[in-house]
């Protein structure tokens, strides 16, 4: 897949640069990945898990408090162990992302052995679809297949780094990219009223002014968009 950088440097969007080498560094230990079989990349992502695991870091951290937070019920050592085998997964799902967004899609898409509830996926009334998969498993994954069955367009954040990598693999079965804007609300409304799928990450924090609110999840106020309820409520769609 081409992924050329001409530019000396890559623009973020708060105005900061990713250095060339640092961005040459990236894209070249994504190719190198891209090349091993999934059992080898899930198992350098199981170690690197364990580095996480055994390392001070926020992420330890975070996880372990809100594991308590949301399974209070769990002793401290079933607390750890969840924690531990959750950080573990976290570490595969990183070092499968080469081989998911580089591979062409024929050679990517065999790798789904099986889809549940794949009837809630026919539109028959012709209304459109929303469909939400949030940044846990393989979403990546889903979000290729879902393009693969019809038209989608797929809500996004652009990246600081790599964010031509990430568009082009999404857009390789064909989904329509969609940024988290005004223009990018009116594209999954467009797509919509077509009958086409709608592809959001419904767990990506919002801003306040673009409409949030406070719901229960697992028992705790979370910052959670209004975007899905307003799209179905414009769209019609289910």
């Amino acid at each position: 897949m081409p992924c050329a950088v001409d530019q000396a440097s890559l623009a973020m969007p708060e105005g900061k640069v990713v250095p060339r080498w640092q961005d040459r560094g990236i894209r070249g230990l994504l190719r190198a990945l891209s090349v091993l079989p999934l059992g080898v990349l899930h198992a350098i992502g199981n170690l690197v898990g364990w580095i996480v695991i055994l390392w001070p870091n926020r992420q330890r951290r975070n996880a372990l408090i809100n594991i308590g937070l949301c399974l209070p019920e769990l002793s401290p050592r079933q607390a750890i162990a969840l924690r531990n085998r959750c950080l573990r997964e976290f570490g595969k799902t990183y070092l499968e992302m080469g081989r998911l967004w580089l591979r062409p899609p024929e050679r990517v898409l065999p790798l789904v052995r099986e889809v549940r509830g794949a009837e809630l996926l026919q539109d028959p009334d012709g209304r459109g679809l929303i469909v939400l998969s949030p940044h846990l498993g393989a979403w990546e994954l889903a979000g290729l297949h879902l393009s693969s069955l019809g038209p989608t367009t797929i809500f996004y954040k652009p990246q600081k780094y790599l964010d031509d990598v990430i568009v082009n693999a999404r857009k390789r079965a064909g989904a329509t990219l969609a940024p988290i804007s005004g223009r990018g609300i009116r594209a999954l409304v467009l797509g919509l009223s077509r009958g086409e799928f709608a592809g959001v990450l419904p767990d990506q924090e919002p801003r306040a002014d673009k409409g949030a609110v406070f719901a229960p999840f697992f028992g705790i106020p979370a910052w959670t968009m209004l975007l899905v309820n307003r799209l179905a409520r414009k769209s019609g769609a289910r």
